[in-house]
Order: structure tokens, then sequence, then C-alpha cells
């Protein structure tokens, strides 16, 4: 997927991160998860590419408060072994 701009140095220069880096492996290893193959499915589906491929993954889990409270429950559970 390549990276993106995410800031730019002091001296001006553009730097980025990966896709990566920036949460798409966890959305992946989120959406694997998923029991409910069809919701599974379309989630891949977004995943595979597109535009604003963030902001859809959320709205698709949005249509099941449970799976939404799932994704946030795994995303702080990554985030506190990344981190600690």
């Amino acid at each position: 997927m390549g990276s993106f701009i995410a800031g730019y140095t002091d001296g001006g220069f553009p730097y980025g991160i990966t896709w990566e880096e920036y949460g798409f492996a966890d959305m992946v290893d989120f959406a694997e998860t998923i029991e409910d193959k069809k919701l599974q499915s379309t989630l891949m589906h977004i995943l595979s590419g597109g535009r604003k491929i963030f902001r859809r993954f959320k709205d698709e889990l949005s249509s099941d408060k449970e799976q939404l409270e799932r994704y946030y429950l795994f995303i702080e559970e990554r985030n506190q072994q990344t981190c600690c």
C-alpha cells in the first residue's frame, strides 16, 4: 500500500509512515476474527483498497454495535501490548 506524508521535518522535508504503522494491520487482524462471514467479507473488501479505507471500515462496523465495541477493545488491547 505504500506510505503517505505524516508530517514535515523542521527543515521542511516530508516524512511518511506506512499503512501498517498507522493501524491498517490491526484492522485486518480484527476483521479476521469476525464470525459473521458477510460482515467479514465486506470489511476485507473495504481493506483491499480504495479511498477512505479507515472511515469506510468504521462506518461498516457501526452497523453492528457489538462488533464496533469489540473493535475498540481489540485496538485498546493492541495499544497496551505495543506501549508497555
